[in-house]
């Protein structure tokens, strides 16, 4: 847009000391009377995609991004492309071979052309792995004598204050000395050092190999003395941003903070695509980031967006939506693809929804995830998509 370059200084402006427009963030009306697309331009647009023969879904709030359904054909078509199928490590998926283009005045509107591929975003949650087998710990199924043993007495608690019910939260353990050989007895060796986690079997209280409950997390943040002065996140609304739904996800989140003391959570949950399937995956995510962010914020709302898949655009979508209904002044978004492997118009979509945040004073935060540079895990070394914009935020350990 013509208007891009003045829309990035005063971006920049809003967040520099000293500068006149220092945190006089817009309104969303604001933001869109000075750099929002017109409804002439929608228009056009709508124009150039009933002459493809695609149907138009949806325009957003702020007329950034109109959502079009179409066939294949239609779709190389109307943006000049061919789109394949391939095959890689066992995943089928289709993406468009070239830079998608619009022979049309709409063209003069339109930033990016995203959709043409189905590869998406992963979730940052991973299963512990035991070092003794390189498998995943097998988890503990909540069960009706654990409630009743430890709920009853925690109910009446405002705010956590309880020891750890599951887990040992002290991960490093003593010195110890370990002998390891082979079957044939050659090669061996000698460890001596700590020991990480629990020994299996430990039963409950110390469950391996570690973990922390709200407690041990709160304590390590310093958050008790915040909540003891007030700061509990009270008025405010934390939104998160995941991909397809779980059906027990309010149900579990009930049972979390009747079990640690948190108080009754106020949960909305919305799917402006329409309602996504379940997935087991993505449903420990979410349950993962509710449970935590209700943890770290016990006394404020809860708006979990779901895209109805885990693709780029759909997630973008939900991020964008989130900011245009003003459902809160934090989101939260927990996945993230290595950035060389993400399309250039994907790219540049997150960071301008991004931007829009930034505007507005609403903070994005994203997860940088566990790879680092991804070097070791992907051969490529590279950032996390999502927590590389620069006017999002990005949150690691």
């Amino acid at each position: 847009f013509p208007t891009r370059r003045s829309s990035d200084l005063l971006t920049r402006q809003m967040y520099t000391k000293g500068s006149p427009n220092y945190h006089k963030f817009l309104t969303a009306e604001q933001f869109r009377s000075q750099f929002g697309p017109t409804d002439q331009a929608v228009q056009t647009l709508k124009g150039f995609a009933a002459s493809q023969g695609l149907r138009i879904d949806s325009v957003s709030k702020s007329n950034l991004a109109v959502r079009v359904t179409g066939t294949v054909s239609d779709a190389q078509n109307a943006f000049h492309v061919q789109i394949n199928r391939y095959q890689h490590n066992g995943t089928t998926f289709y993406a468009a071979v070239g830079t998608p283009t619009i022979n049309h005045p709409a063209a003069a509107y339109v930033a990016a052309i995203t959709g043409l591929h189905s590869l998406g975003a992963k979730s940052t949650a991973v299963q512990p792995i035991d070092p003794s087998t390189g498998q995943a710990v097998a988890g503990h199924t909540l069960t009706r004598q654990d409630l009743a043993k430890h709920a009853p007495s925690l109910l009446s608690k405002p705010v956590v204050h309880t020891p750890g019910i599951f887990f040992e939260d002290q991960c490093w353990r003593g010195l110890q000395t370990q002998a390891f050989t082979t079957n044939n007895n050659l090669p061996a060796g000698v460890y001596e050092g700590n020991r990480y986690g629990s020994d299996p079997g430990s039963g409950l209280g110390h469950l391996p190999p570690c973990g922390y409950e709200p407690l041990a997390a709160l304590t390590a943040y310093q958050m008790i003395p915040l909540f003891d002065a007030g700061a509990t996140g009270l008025g405010q609304t934390l939104v998160i941003v995941d991909a397809f739904d779980w059906p027990t996800l309010g149900a579990d989140l009930a049972t979390f903070s009747g079990l640690f003391g948190l108080p009754a959570p106020n949960l909305t949950i919305y799917q402006p695509e329409g309602p996504p399937p379940d997935n087991s995956s993505w449903g420990g995510e979410e349950s993962i980031d509710l449970q935590w962010g209700h943890t770290m914020a016990p006394e404020a709302n809860l708006a979990l967006v779901e895209g109805i898949d885990n693709s780029f655009n759909s997630l973008n979508n939900a991020v964008l939506f989130a900011i245009e209904s003003g459902l809160g002044n934090v989101i939260s978004n927990s996945y993230g693809a290595p950035e060389a492997l993400v399309d250039t118009a994907d790219l540049n979509t997150m960071n301008s929804i991004c931007q829009l945040g930034a505007s507005l004073g609403i903070a994005v935060d994203f997860s940088s995830g566990d790879s680092g540079d991804y070097l070791a895990s992907n051969g490529v070394k590279t950032v996390s998509y999502g927590a590389d914009s620069p006017y999002a935020t990005g949150v690691g350990g």
